[in-house]
């Protein structure tokens, strides 16, 4: 594969983020609009942290020659844990995998009606279609849905305070539906941690091909830049009309609805992309981590893994985001200081190498 440009990272860091529970709005209902203002505060950090996170992450791949994501979040000081958060991490993706298949049923079934199993088994064949593709078909799906992504979801976004009006917003410290939370606090750290290790999971090994550290900076610049765009295209109105949606699985797509007809199939159909992009990298992920799962590897250990989430997507997509995703973010939470340590240790080996240097 040739060197990765700046959008093409920005699109990967951002698509790796936008899947069935981002871009239908109930994870952000859940995690920041639950909170009214804290969660829109929560949010900016949040962006903030994946930024600085993402950033760190893949220098550490690079500079080290890293392909692995244990490795980056865990140094050689702790090799031995590297297996247990590694099989962590695999479970997490394994997971998400889940979460956007049944998403994708969820919506099919609202939309035409269709049989749960045949819709979730629907979406679950065009992953292992591009995902047989490897790096390439990753980076060309998200090159193509990212940006229409974030277009529309802007558009419905003020489509909804244009027809509905100002809404209205509070601001609660405390999750009052989900104990999970905890509070506004715990939600975005819980919120951060466990889509970081996601990204990392494809940004790792996308380090491989990036040629300068430049591109990195770059690349995630314009990938930020994408995702406020979106958080904001989706949480204000899921904040400020919170009523409205408080009992919907997909609270933007019923926002598009009643705006208009037309732009809620776009939406849909947008919304079946995201969660397309979510499963898609998650598979990729666990694939690039794992080369064979012991005589199985390639496309018979994809449709093997790709089975196993299709039975799990049949608990139900609501359930999943609000239980899956906030024990996953406790968890998580071990990577942040890890992934700081491990940048901070490679500095250091740098400067005293520096110092040797000069001192010959």
């Amino acid at each position: 594969m040739q060197n990765v440009k700046p959008f093409q990272i920005a699109v990967a860091f951002t698509g790796s983020f936008l899947g069935a529970g981002f871009v239908s709005g109930q994870e952000l209902l859940q995690f920041f609009g639950e909170f009214g203002g804290y969660g829109i505060l929560g949010m900016l950090l949040t962006v903030g942290g994946f930024w600085l996170f993402s950033v760190l992450s893949m220098l550490i791949a690079k500079r080290a020659n890293i392909v692995d994501f244990d490795k980056v979040i865990i140094g050689k000081e702790g090799s031995k844990l590297r297996p247990v958060f590694g099989a962590i991490i695999y479970f997490f993706l394994f997971g998400v995998m889940i979460i956007m298949i049944a998403g994708a049923g969820s919506l099919l079934r609202e939309l035409f009606g269709m049989p749960l199993i045949a819709a979730n088994a629907l979406m679950t064949v065009l992953v292992i279609l591009v995902a047989v593709l490897g790096t390439q078909g990753l980076l060309a799906s998200f090159s193509l849905l990212v940006p229409a992504l974030v277009a529309v979801a802007i558009v419905v976004g003020i489509a909804v305070f244009v027809k509905f009006g100002g809404g209205s917003i509070e601001w609660h410290g405390m999750s009052g539906s989900n104990p999970l939370l905890g509070n506004w606090v715990f939600a975005f750290i819980s919120y951060t941690s466990h889509n970081l290790m996601a990204a990392v999971s494809i940004l790792v090994p996308l380090s491989a091909h990036v040629k300068e550290e430049k591109t990195i900076h770059k690349g995630m610049l314009m990938g930020s830049g994408l995702l406020l765009l979106i958080f904001l295209g989706i949480l204000l109105p899921v904040t400020f009309h919170k009523d409205m949606i408080a009992d919907a699985d997909l609270p933007m797509l019923t926002f598009a609805q009643n705006i208009g007809v037309i732009l809620g199939w776009v939406y849909a159909v947008l919304l079946l992309g995201g969660m397309f992009m979510g499963a898609l990298s998650s598979l990729y992920a666990m694939v690039e981590r794992v080369k064979c799962i012991g005589p199985l590897k390639g496309l018979p250990m994809m449709i093997v893994i790709s089975l196993l989430a299709l039975a799990g997507s049949l608990f139900g997509f609501k359930e999943l985001v609000g239980t899956v995703f906030p024990i996953f973010g406790y968890i998580g939470f071990l990577a942040l200081p890890g992934i700081l340590h491990h940048y901070f240790m490679l500095r250091k080996h740098k400067n005293t190498v520096k110092k040797g240097a000069l001192n010959e």
